[in-house]
């Protein structure tokens, strides 16, 4: 009885013990639920984050291949506008194009097409690509990508017109325009499988800048060049090109050791001719006289307009006769021009006095050929203007 009284409080005893263990057990359970639900969402926040860091590192890859490529085109178009604008030629400058294209971009054809304002065509200046591909050497303004091109101002896009057995192709035109000129256009065609991307085309406009420019200068160079060198109104060479020339001349003659001649040229009474018929006359005059003149020389020779209405003619090779013999043909030329009649019957005959001097290449003095030249010249006016003296004096047939 007392065994049975006994045991019964240990019974409720342990039961209480149990309970108390389970509901620890369960509190440890939920605890550790917890906590691991804490770290799968840690870790499906740390999964996250790495997915966006892996697209991240996507983009920057991708940032950084397209700006190696852009600095490398960037730089490749520095250079090329570098050797581009450093052509003092308009015909270098397309020429320095064409060849710079291949170091930017992919193509079957380039050429770049020069434009004529005057006559509202472009010329195809120069090309490169599939022979026997290239479009037509003349194209008239408005007419196909290129001509749109040129009148517009606008870069155009197209498929390219079909030649021959030539697969598709697209057709890029874009204009070369500077200062709100339009000189010409850059043609290229490539296969129609390969379309040009966005950033090609904006290099090519980039390119298409650089070149305008730079073609633009070269045509200011070539203009202020030609206006320091030549008279604007015979378009002959003028004074400063003269002196500069005859001293090359001269230093060429003693090294390769040939003679060098010299014509002084002065037209008969020309003041004269303008008190009776006018300067416009007069200026009319000036320019037939040196058309004529420049229609007996050669290609080696220079004449220049070195005062109003004075000429010189440099000879190279020509000795004292030769000297002569070409004086007397610039004479006759000019004797053959028609006089200049005016209201009552006023006439007057255009004529030259000319003297002439000759040097070997072991005497060769740029000054004092000038000087026995001009004492010629005074002796062929002294002795009744309308012919020929040479220093020595030689006689001169008429």
């Amino acid at each position: 009885m007392s065994g049975e009284l006994q045991g019964q409080p240990v019974s409720r005893d342990l039961r209480g013990d149990e309970a108390g263990d389970y509901e620890r057990l369960l509190a440890l359970y939920q605890a550790e639920r917890a906590q691991r639900e804490q770290l799968e969402a840690h870790v499906q926040e740390l999964q996250s984050a790495q997915q966006q860091l892996e697209r991240y590192a996507t983009d920057l890859q991708r940032t950084h291949a397209e700006l190696r490529r852009h600095l490398r085109h960037m730089t490749a178009l520095h250079e090329v506008s570098r050797v581009i604008s450093s052509a003092l030629d308009p015909d270098e400058v397309v020429r320095r194009t064409v060849e710079a294209l291949a170091e930017l971009i992919v193509y079957q054809v380039v050429c770049i097409y020069v434009l004529d304002e005057r006559e509202h065509v472009a010329q195809r200046a120069a090309s490169r690509g599939v022979a026997g591909s290239q479009p037509a050497d003349v194209v008239a303004v408005g007419e196909g990508p290129i001509g749109q091109a040129l009148a517009d101002a606008s870069v155009h896009l197209e498929a390219a017109q079909p030649r021959g057995d030539a697969p598709p192709a697209l057709a890029l035109a874009i204009p070369l325009r500077a200062h709100g000129r339009t000189l010409g256009a850059i043609y290229l065609e490539r296969a129609d499988s390969d379309p040009f991307a966005e950033h090609e085309l904006k290099l090519m406009e980039l390119l298409a800048a650089a070149t305008a420019v730079a073609m633009q200068n070269a045509l200011l160079y070539r203009t202020t060049r030609w206006l320091a060198t030549v008279d604007p109104l015979t378009e002959v060479p003028n004074y400063r090109y003269f002196h500069e020339t005859l001293a090359l001349e001269a230093e060429r003659a003693r090294r390769l050791r040939y003679s060098l001649g010299l014509l002084m040229v002065d037209l008969d009474r020309f003041k004269r001719i303008n008190d009776l018929f006018g300067h416009p006359a007069g200026d009319q005059v000036l320019v037939a006289v040196a058309r004529a003149m420049r229609a007996e020389l050669r290609r080696t020779d220079v004449i220049a307009r070195v005062g109003g209405e004075e000429f010189a003619v440099i000879l190279p090779g020509c000795g004292p006769d030769a000297v002569e013999a070409v004086g007397e043909k610039l004479r006759r030329a000019v004797a053959d021009l028609p006089p200049l009649a005016g209201p009552g019957r006023r006439r007057s005959e255009i004529t030259l006095s000319v003297g002439g001097a000759a040097q070997g290449p072991d005497e060769i003095d740029p000054e004092a050929l000038l000087s026995h030249a001009d004492r010629a010249l005074y002796r062929a006016k002294h002795a009744g203007r309308n012919r020929v003296r040479v220093w020595p004096e030689v006689a001169v047939k008429r």
